[in-house]
Formats: C-alpha cells, sequence, structure tokens
C-alpha cells in the first residue's frame, strides 16, 4: 500500500434515507440534505452510503423518483469537484432493489481519482484498498446467499491476506441491536465477538433506524424520521481516522428539521376533553415555536383519553396528522380487576410486532414495529 500524503481520513457514513417514503415529502428530505449533509462534503475523503437510499420503487412520474436523480445528481457533481468517493452499498432488496444503478448512470467511464472508479455499487461482500487514503475497506450488503454471513466476511479479509481492515461498511442486523432474548437470529445477523478482531477502525452499518454506537459499531441510523418510534434525533455520523494510531472519533451531524412524531399521553387530564385539548394545542405550538415554524407538519400519537380527542385534533389543526387512534383509559378498583385480566389482549401475528415495539421503546434497543416485523420475519425464514 502507498503512504498516504493525509494525516486523517474522513468518512461521512449516510444510511436509510429511504427516498420515497410516503411520510416525508421527498422535496423537504432534499432540503435538509442541502441544509446539513451538503456543506460537510468537503470536508471527506469517502461517502458511503450505506443502503435503503430508495424506499420503494420510484420512477419519474412521482417526486421519489424525480428527487433521486437530482441528489445523485447533486452528489457526484460535488464529488468530483471536491475529490471524495462515493460507496454505494446495497440495503435491503424490497427497498432498494437495483435503482442504485443510477449511480453509475453519469460519467461512469470516465470519472476517476487516482486510477479508481470515484463512484461503485456495491451489491456482493468486496474489500477494496484505498491506496491514495492508506485505508482498506470491506463492504457487506443486506440479503447475502452465505449460510453464515459473518464467516464470508472473515474469508474475503483472509483472501486478501490481511490481519486486518480498517473499515467494514454493512447494512443488516447486528446481536446488540435485536431485542434480546431470540432464540433464532435473522439470516444475515453480523456477530461482533467474531469480527472486532479484524476492525482496526470501525464499521458503519445501517437497517436499524435509531443512531448507536457500541464499540466499533456506528449504527448511523435514518436521516429523516418515518414514523411514530422514531423519536429520537436523526442525522449521520462523519467519522475521523487518524492514520498514525488507527483511532477514530467522530461527530453526529444532526438533522435538526426531522419531522416531528410526537406521542402524548393524556392520562393525567383524566378524560377531560379541554385538559387534553389545552394539552395538545401546547405542545404543538412550543414545538412550531422551537422550530420557527408555525405551519410545521407534525405526527401525533395519543393515548389516555376519548376517541372524541383524535377525531377533533384531526379534523381541527392544520397540518397535524394522527397517526394512530387514542386509547381509552379508565379507572379500575379491585372489584373490577377479574374483568381487567379477562380483557387482556390476545397475542396475534397481526398485533405481535406493535406489542414488541411498544415493550421496547424506553430501552438501549428500541424498534419500530416495521424492524420487529422484519425481524420475526428473518426469524421464521431460517426456521
Amino acid at each position: 500500500m502507498l503512504m498516504s500524503n493525509l494525516s486523517n481520513v474522513n468518512i461521512l457514513g449516510l444510511t436509510d434515507l429511504h427516498t420515497g417514503h410516503p411520510n416525508v415529502p421527498p422535496c423537504q428530505m432534499y432540503e435538509h440534505l442541502t441544509k446539513y449533509l451538503y456543506p460537510r462534503l468537503q470536508d471527506i475523503q469517502l461517502l458511503v452510503i450505506g443502503g435503503d437510499f430508495f424506499d420503494r420503487l420510484c420512477n419519474l412520474n412521482g417526486d421519489g423518483g424525480i428527487y433521486a436523480v437530482l441528489i445523485v445528481d447533486d452528489l457526484i457533481r460535488m464529488a468530483n469537484q471536491l475529490g471524495f468517493y462515493i460507496r454505494v452499498v446495497r440495503g435491503t432488496f424490497s427497498h432498494d432493489r437495483y435503482q442504485n444503478r443510477l449511480f453509475l448512470t453519469k460519467g461512469k467511464d470516465h470519472l476517476t481519482k487516482n486510477g479508481k472508479p470515484l463512484v461503485r455499487v456495491l451489491d456482493n461482500i468486496e474489500l477494496e484498498v484505498f491506496d491514495d487514503l492508506n485505508i482498506s475497506v470491506v463492504y457487506c450488503p443486506d440479503d447475502q446467499p452465505y449460510q453464515d454471513v459473518t464467516q464470508a466476511v472473515i474469508d474475503i479479509i483472509e483472501a486478501h491476506k490481511l490481519k486486518k481492515v480498517d473499515f467494514l461498511c454493512s447494512h443488516g442486523y447486528w446481536e446488540h441491536l435485536l431485542p434480546k432474548g431470540l432464540t433464532q437470529l435473522p439470516h444475515n445477523t453480523l456477530l461482533y465477538a467474531k469480527l472486532e478482531p479484524y476492525i482496526q477502525g470501525a464499521v458503519i452499518n445501517g437497517h436499524v433506524h435509531t443512531a448507536n454506537v457500541y464499540h466499533k459499531v456506528f449504527n448511523c441510523g435514518s436521516f429523516e424520521r418515518f414514523q411514530h418510534g422514531e423519536e429520537e434525533k436523526k442525522g449521520c455520523f462523519l467519522l475521523h481516522y487518524r492514520l498514525k494510531d488507527r483511532k477514530v472519533t467522530y461527530e453526529f451531524i444532526e438533522n435538526k428539521d426531522a419531522t416531528p412524531f410526537i406521542t402524548l399521553d393524556l392520562s393525567d387530564t383524566f378524560g377531560s376533553v379541554e385538559a387534553a385539548l389545552e394539552k395538545i394545542i401546547d405542545t404543538i405550538d412550543q414545538i412550531r415555536e422551537q422550530r420557527h415554524d408555525p405551519d410545521l407538519r407534525i405526527h401525533l400519537r395519543l393515548a389516555g383519553n376519548s376517541d372524541y380527542v383524535a377525531l377533533y385534533v384531526r379534523d381541527n389543526l392544520s397540518n397535524v396528522v394522527v397517526t394512530k387512534k387514542s386509547t381509552v383509559t379508565q379507572e379500575i378498583d379491585t372489584e373490577e380487576l377479574h374483568q381487567v385480566l379477562d380483557d387482556l389482549p390476545i397475542i396475534t401475528e397481526d398485533n405481535l410486532p406493535l406489542m414488541i415495539s411498544e415493550s421496547l421503546k424506553d430501552t438501549d434497543v428500541p424498534l419500530t414495529e416495521q424492524e420487529v416485523k422484519e425481524i420475526l420475519d428473518d426469524a421464521t425464514d431460517r426456521s
């Protein structure tokens, strides 16, 4: 490997944009990217788009496809001007499919840097050495055809006669991102204990939408909020890799304008419609004041009051989307306890993902209903 003139290599990990998602207008996501992401691209040597760039099949009849083209065009133009590489790792097939080829349609034959392609799309496990950056990177896209994907990554590293690589860029599950107690891990789950000895710097991972740092694994989370259960900060990670001692420091670049998904517990209003509405309106006004946007779109989940409150909010408050029906709560005395026990919810295949998601929301590994469903589906497929 050639000696690098750099003392640090800066890598930006951007995952799970889900372009075309129905809850986030593509024009809004584009505005957030130009405000928070684009200004930092002048600081980097490598941009890793770590899977699920798309949410669904997009075409030019809709805004999702049009803005996908616009974003890809922007990124490639800036990569060429500023001199950073772009590497696009395929995410879950049902989201990305083969649409990442869009990154290869502009100047793929002549856009190079130091003899290497400026832009690459990775669909298979691969190892790449950047001589000019003095780093090595392994890519592990989602939905790989291996019985043991962890060993497949190790095999690639050892096939290149390397003891360690600097970075692993993956899209999928790691054990620590899953609920504890699963009897069957989803297919392609990566095992940290086995891979850690082979990683010198860090792992950049996508798929689970909650940003999380676990030892060397930087799970970038999603850049936007798409549903309830994703109420934490959103953005992406910028990693600073010091070459002299191979140490990583990082920044979290927050998308401060991500769409608010708010859950309000109205149980303390004691069934009073007036008190519930006052609490709702105060919360909405406070959020809009903080964001300096009186017309900010807010997704609201209500619990602990009558369904009438949800209907009133839906019909009378502009740009407020009530995404879940409110839950009626009642005072219960000991004489009614036996009836409560009889009324405990029946667990079904349809409601299990939501129940698990709700039970995990205050833990270290909160998962959305959709993420739990994907885990259960993967586990079922492997059983």
